[in-house]
């Protein structure tokens, strides 16, 4: 069905409404490739030039061994306090077999863009 504007004396029908739906929906799935990135913040999603290198401060959702990768989540800093980013869950990396953390450990992470991964820097002692 083709969407069409619907007119003042016209009613919505189930499958104006649906070919509606249809239409939007491919627009929440947005994607971006280097050195284009899509970033969320307090006024919504964002399409932006990326950052050669990104560094953030994360918290493990699980525990690091040496070597391996966790789950974590990304800090931000609210002007009091450090507190969970509004983003998804990241996996942190140690590739050298440098590190080793317990849920809630936190530390310093950069995007490692070949691998998609994030390599831990520095985590806490």
């Amino acid at each position: 069905m083709d969407l069409k504007r619907v007119r003042p004396d016209e009613p919505v029908t189930a499958a104006w409404a649906n070919a509606l739906i249809d239409a939007l929906v491919p627009l929440t799935r947005w994607t971006a490739s280097f050195p284009l990135e899509i970033r969320s913040g307090p006024s919504g999603y964002g399409l932006h030039l990326a950052r050669e290198t990104k560094i953030e401060v994360f918290e493990l959702a699980e525990d690091l061994v040496s070597g391996s990768t966790a789950s974590a989540n990304i800090l931000w800093h609210n002007g009091d306090d450090w507190t969970t980013a509004d983003t998804r869950s990241i996996t942190v990396a140690d590739p050298l077999g440098t590190f080793e953390g317990v849920t809630g450990d936190r530390g310093i992470a950069m995007f490692h863009n070949q691998s998609g991964l994030w390599i831990v820097l520095q985590l806490q002692c």
